[in-house]
């Protein structure tokens, strides 16, 4: 079904010569711990068992095209910003020098209160106009992924059916904006690939 975007991507790669991070390709590339992007992704493709123990501990499935990804590329570790996040065993697990567990399934688990996007429905209507809800820095909305950090701030995430939104700063204390976006998950994939 995404086999036109997964060979876009792979001859993206290819032809550039770099299957890692966007961001790293300008001097990052020290942040992350022994990996190399050059000669191919360095992660190889999710197995079935660890996308079935990614699931069942974020509590639902991750959406087909990220499904795609992990299963026919890479566990992760590029695309746009930093990056795509990996599943389990996958890019952001001991991958930088931090020594940070950046996958999505951490990531999504963070010390946060996980609440449904459903309790902030009226304050959502409310600025439906602008696409954009603020929360509460100390929850995190509980169908909602972490897929890539964009820098400055930002977050690219999707929810369980594939929306994507934006998660930034706010200019209140305590709290970050989510921007819901008007362009689909592979929309973003193929600016990127365009850049």
């Amino acid at each position: 079904m995404y086999e036109d975007i997964l060979s876009l991507i792979r001859d993206k790669c290819q032809r550039e010569g770099w299957y890692g991070p966007n961001d790293f390709k300008r001097g990052r590339v020290a942040l992350a711990v022994n990996l190399s992007f050059r000669d191919g992704f360095a992660f190889p493709p999710a197995t079935p068992q660890q996308l079935r123990e990614t699931e069942r501990i974020l509590g639902f499935p991750l959406p087909p095209l990220l499904r795609a990804l992990y299963t026919q590329l890479a566990n992760g570790g590029f695309g746009p910003g930093a990056g795509i996040r990996g599943a389990i065993d996958g890019y952001g697990e001991g991958t930088f020098a931090n020594g940070n567990d950046e996958t999505v399934v951490k990531f999504h688990r963070c010390e946060n209160e996980l609440v449904d996007l459903n309790r902030y429905a009226n304050e959502w209507k409310q600025q439906s106009r602008q696409h954009t809800l603020d929360l509460p820095s100390d929850v995190w909305p509980r169908q909602l992924l972490p897929i890539c950090d964009l820098g400055c701030v930002q977050e690219v995430c999707l929810d369980h059916e594939g929306h994507m939104f934006i998660l930034g700063s706010s200019s209140r204390d305590f709290v970050y904006t989510l921007s819901g976006q008007e362009i689909s998950f592979e929309q973003w994939l193929l600016r990127w690939l365009d850049s």
